[in-house]
């Protein structure tokens, strides 16, 4: 079975879908700048609006950003139509392949799970307490605390003490999210507490489901190129009118787009709800300290024959 999904995997990657889009782009691309080179050849406004030959290059200037920037956002705009059309007319064929990965039997698996907290000055012990809720026994919760507030301190510290949580502070605090992650699972503390198999990444107002790291040992299991499985979100907790307007925006984003880019493109790790085994994480060496780790980890990944897998 393990071959045979891989195989499947690695077919879903056709590039059809992009041949499409990128025709659809040119074409409609191809009506626009004809129209707009007409119109720098032969200016549609009279020069007695725009009598300066100064102001008339000005003119034709930002005709061409005007074309150059509607380009790039019809092809955008292109791109995510076609997703659409694409996801709900394929979707049960991918559904299926989704399935024979959920059906994985994962019940003697004893592989040891690390689950880290990340936080800087913000907390929450509900969301903490919820995600900690795992069906899976084999594993241990660690907060990486970046605070310098000491109120936000005392509140993890309280929390650590009355769940029997680990804390992990450092005293230089570089390299952002990414080196507060690389900070403890390179360095030695971590094998002295055991070490680990897989991590999960979660930020500090996250929840994931009680059988989360359950459903992503299927993905690992069924497919050996799998080093990092990233899980699809849910927007909850809107606590606004702005949020509660454009929330459909983001479960509409994990649950189309996101699965198209597993099955025709790039997918890759969003920074957090995400676990990925110990060797891709070493192999990376570990997240690059910049704003953008979860796309350079994916990326370092990738270049060494490693995929990311799409939780839907």
């Amino acid at each position: 079975m393990e071959e045979k999904d891989n195989l499947l995997l690695r077919e879903t990657k056709s590039s059809i879908l992009y041949i499409i889009l990128f025709s659809i782009w040119i074409i409609l691309v191809s009506i626009l700048w004809y129209k707009l080179i007409q119109d720098i050849l032969y200016p549609p406004f009279r020069t007695s609006i725009i009598p300066s030959t100064f102001l008339f290059v000005i003119a034709r200037v930002l005709l061409i950003c005007n074309g150059v920037f509607i380009t790039y956002f019809w092809l955008n705009g292109v791109k995510d139509f076609i997703y659409v059309i694409w996801y709900f007319s394929f979707r049960s064929k991918m559904l299926k392949w989704y399935e024979g990965i959920l059906n994985k039997d994962v019940s003697s698996v004893s592989d040891k799970v690390l689950m880290v907290y990340c936080t800087c000055n913000d907390f929450d012990e509900n969301s903490l307490k919820k995600s900690m809720m795992q069906d899976y026994k084999f594993v241990i919760t660690v907060i990486l605390d970046d605070s310098n507030d000491e109120a936000y301190k005392r509140r993890i510290n309280s929390f650590a003490r009355k769940n029997k949580v680990k804390v992990v502070r450092r005293e230089k605090r570089e390299g952002f999210k990414a080196g507060n992650i690389n900070n403890y699972l390179l360095s030695d503390k971590c094998i002295k507490d055991g070490d680990f198999d897989y991590v999960v990444i979660l930020d500090y107002d996250e929840i994931i489901p009680r059988n989360f790291i359950t459903e992503c040992l299927k993905y690992f299991y069924s497919c050996k190129d799998v080093g990092i499985v990233q899980a699809s979100h849910v927007s909850t907790r809107n606590r606004n009118f702005f949020m509660k307007l454009f929330h459909i925006g983001v479960n509409s984003h994990w649950q189309t787009y996101q699965t198209m880019k597993h099955f025709y493109g790039f997918s890759t790790m969003l920074g957090h709800g995400a676990m990925i085994k110990k060797e891709c994480y070493l192999d990376s060496n570990g997240f690059s300290s910049l704003v953008a780790e979860d796309l350079c980890i994916s990326i370092e990944a990738r270049n060494k024959g490693v995929v990311c897998c799409v939780c839907s």
